[in-house]
């Protein structure tokens, strides 16, 4: 008689897992009795049935809740208002360098020279106002 080994280890699968109908148990049963690769199979998920069976039951986390959790949390709210003063200080240098990297290469401080039109002829001034 030759054996599907892959049907029958779907087979022995679900058998650890639950009932089968009386046919496929039968046939389990003469499968598991003609064949050594299928009973070392068996003993190999025994085995690990075994060991996962101290592990329990872990439950999942719900993402959504953990993240609302730790955004609401003191510790992150207090981390923010710490780094708050530093990001505002950082955003002052860095609009102070702007301007005054402005100065140097303009050498005025006019809304031209800022916004970078002092150099253009007032025909491509009236083009860009116009736009």
């Amino acid at each position: 008689m030759a054996i599907d080994y892959d049907k029958m280890k779907d087979l022995l699968i679900r058998s650890l897992d639950g009932p089968l109908d009386t046919a496929e148990a039968k046939d389990l049963a003469v499968a598991l009795q003609l064949s050594s690769e299928l009973r070392e199979e068996k003993r190999q998920l025994l085995a690990m049935r075994e060991l996962l069976k101290g592990m329990g039951n872990i439950p999942a986390p719900n993402i959504a809740d953990a993240v609302i959790e730790e955004v609401q949390s003191p510790l992150l709210s207090r981390q923010l208002s710490h780094m708050l003063p530093r990001v505002a200080a950082a955003c002052i240098l860095l609009l102070i360098g702007g301007i005054l990297g402005i100065y140097f290469s303009e050498g005025s401080l006019s809304v031209e020279a800022i916004t970078g039109v002092n150099e253009l002829p007032p025909e491509d001034v009236y083009t860009y106002l116009n736009y």
